[in-house]
């Protein structure tokens, strides 16, 4: 059986290396899925790294026409509105 969820990891990890390469950086950073789900028999992660870009991913599996979609996000703030 396939791992969808290490191939996930795998192929947002691939895009960061890529980046780290281009910027000639070397760091230590590890990959985690911090969510996942299936809807309507398609597989979704939430994808993210302790590299300190602040980067996250949004994969998602195409099971009917066996294909990756990934997005990839910036976290520009977090913030706390109370009611």
């Amino acid at each position: 059986m396939i791992d969808r969820e290490k191939q996930a990891i795998e192929l947002a990890e691939k895009y960061i290396r890529e980046q780290i390469e281009f910027a000639n950086e070397k760091k230590d950073y590890q990959m985690f899925v911090i969510w996942k789900c299936v809807i309507l028999g398609n597989y979704k992660f939430l994808v993210k790294s302790t590299y300190p870009d602040v980067l996250y991913f949004e994969m998602t599996y195409n099971v009917e026409s066996n294909e990756w979609y990934m997005d990839v996000y910036w976290k520009i703030s977090n913030r706390v509105i109370k009611e």
